[in-house]
């Protein structure tokens, strides 16, 4: 069932959220003089001790300052560190940092809402609740995200065609990098498509991924979330069959300006930004890595032969006219095309099974539609 573009599943009352592009991860970055550490081991001088396996020796013995830690709980981690900044009011000198990498895991039942303003203090109870920082809700809000990502779920039952109005779309050739190039996998764990690399983003060369968030649940390897689910996400067993997710990466306030996301990279002014802008920057993204303006997709991925054609033409007459088989033939006889054309017209349509032909071409006009309506749910038109 859907509620105001939010999926509830029955005897449920956790939503999952179909209709907005939301905020999946960041990294936040607060001055250390606006938090405590609390960690007995971040910022903390460790024993690093080499030892050979073979006699158990110990072989070195140094001490190491920790400038960063990982904490692992409940299926899902999160990196602390801290840096050093240049100044952006004085190059000469450098501001420390408390980075923390935050993503939507931390909502845990509540993932499938991504993170928003009206559930941000479950982040911040989260991270507080590791006792790694502690800071003031309003500090961590006013703090500065980069690497934001944004990402929108939608259900998608006809992926191989669906990506096939991608790959004829895209404008790659050799004048363009390689990032321009659609790449794609498709594997029993993975499969989906992106353009751009999340390291090597830029400007002119957005990163952006779709892929399958099913395949992505379900598997245990490297970057799956098996664990997460079975944790917390059981509930949603029935509900995540063919789903899939569109998501692109903010990577610094210059992207965020250059793509009107924000003139602020405040957590606090990301969590506001209007889906409609949201939705914006998936298009101009789609935009860069393929063809202006996008063809409309009436005929495409499917092409109709001949006599689907003369079907096409029936269908229209029939449905705008609301004519019968016989008052379509008697209509075609009146138009004046001249007697070759008629001749050969109303040939065709003798030769025509209309009940089979009409409902096969329904079933490819269905299809179209469908795939249309999905490549608009993700910002492709």
């Amino acid at each position: 069932m859907l509620t105001n573009g939010f999926y509830q599943p029955k005897n449920f009352v956790i939503y999952m959220n179909l209709k907005t592009f939301e905020i999946d991860s960041f990294k936040l970055r607060i001055p250390t003089d606006k938090a405590t550490n609390l960690s007995d081991t971040l910022n903390q001088y460790v024993e690093e001790i080499t030892i050979n396996t073979n006699t158990g020796a110990v072989v070195k013995e140094k001490s190491k300052l920790l400038k960063d830690f990982v904490v692992e709980e409940e299926g899902f981690t999160t990196k602390y560190e801290l840096r050093n900044f240049i100044n952006p009011t004085n190059n000469k000198e450098s501001i420390e940092y408390y980075l923390i990498k935050i993503t939507s895991k931390h909502l845990r039942n509540r993932y499938f809402e991504g993170i928003t303003k009206d559930n941000i203090n479950l982040v911040y109870e989260s991270i507080q609740n590791q006792k790694i920082l502690d800071l003031s809700f309003e500090d961590f809000i006013n703090s500065y995200a980069t690497d934001v990502d944004f990402q929108k779920l939608h259900y998608n039952n006809s992926y191989q065609d669906f990506l096939e109005v991608i790959r004829k779309a895209n404008t790659y050739n050799k004048r363009h990098t390689k990032l321009h190039h659609l790449d794609t996998t498709n594997r029993k764990d993975n499969q989906g498509f992106q353009f751009s690399d999340r390291n090597q983003s830029t400007l002119t060369a957005p990163y952006i991924k779709y892929y399958n968030k099913e395949k992505q649940i379900k598997s245990n390897k490297q970057g799956g979330m098996n664990e997460f689910y079975n944790l917390h996400l059981k509930q949603y067993e029935s509900e995540i069959k063919n789903l899939y997710r569109i998501e692109y990466t903010m990577k610094d306030l210059r992207m965020l300006k250059k793509y009107g996301l924000s003139g602020s990279n405040k957590l606090i002014d990301l969590l506001n930004i209007p889906n409609e802008i949201k939705e914006g920057v998936a298009k101009d993204i789609f935009a860069i890595y393929t063809e202006k303006p996008i063809q409309q997709i009436r005929t495409a991925p499917t092409k109709l032969n001949k006599n689907e054609k003369v079907a096409l033409i029936i269908k229209d007459y029939a449905t705008r006219l609301g004519y019968s088989y016989f008052q379509i033939e008697e209509h075609i006889k009146n138009l004046g095309l001249g007697y070759r054309v008629e001749k050969k017209l109303l040939e065709d349509i003798k030769i025509v099974d209309f009940e089979d032909e009409e409902n096969t071409l329904n079933q490819k006009l269905e299809k179209n539609n469908y795939i249309e309506g999905l490549l608009k749910e993700i910002g492709f038109y």
